[in-house]
């Protein structure tokens, strides 16, 4: 079922659990700048109930609607990506781009580790082989460090995923 509700920015905050009046919007966005390069969906503030809900938003976004979707430092508060990766899919238009990051787990362990810090360590091999099970044609993914972090370095990976031109 389509649905035909006005959205503002309150009802947004409500639905991420935030306090959606005036003054506590005000104040949630005072205390949590973003750099202006950065989109509101990479901000590394958003708990595990508010990812998912991202998530399912995209889960029920129209599909083939966007020609390039970006996930940097999203999926690391998200964890399990099997359902996650085949609905960027969906949603990309043919010849659309997937790009996200996640931090290292170790390739010996789990595909999905839960560390202490709260976030999501995934293993690259597992995203990769989610990648192309979904249906991507051309995956590459790239080590690197994410970011410093009290003056460690984050390792983690960048995936590009190519959807394929319909044919």
């Amino acid at each position: 079922m389509m649905d035909t509700q006005t959205h503002n920015l309150s009802t947004l905050f409500s639905q991420l659990g935030l306090p959606g009046d005036e003054e506590g919007m005000n104040a949630f966005i005072r205390d949590h700048r973003l750099p202006s390069d950065m989109l509101v969906a990479e901000a590394p503030f958003w708990n595990q109930t508010q990812a998912k809900f991202l998530h399912d938003a995209l889960r029920d976004t129209p599909d083939g609607l966007y020609q390039v979707i970006t996930a940097l430092d999203v999926f690391i508060y998200a964890g399990d990506l099997t359902t996650a990766v085949p609905n960027a899919l969906r949603v990309l238009a043919a010849d659309g781009q997937l790009l996200f990051s996640c931090e290292s787990a170790d390739e010996n362990g789990p595909d999905l580790v839960l560390q202490a810090n709260g976030r999501y360590a995934h293993k690259r091999s597992h995203v990769l082989a989610l990648c192309r099970a979904a249906g991507f044609d051309e995956v590459s993914v790239e080590d690197t460090t994410l970011r410093t972090e009290g003056g460690s370095p984050v390792q983690g990976f960048v995936v590009t995923a190519h959807k394929p031109t319909a044919a």
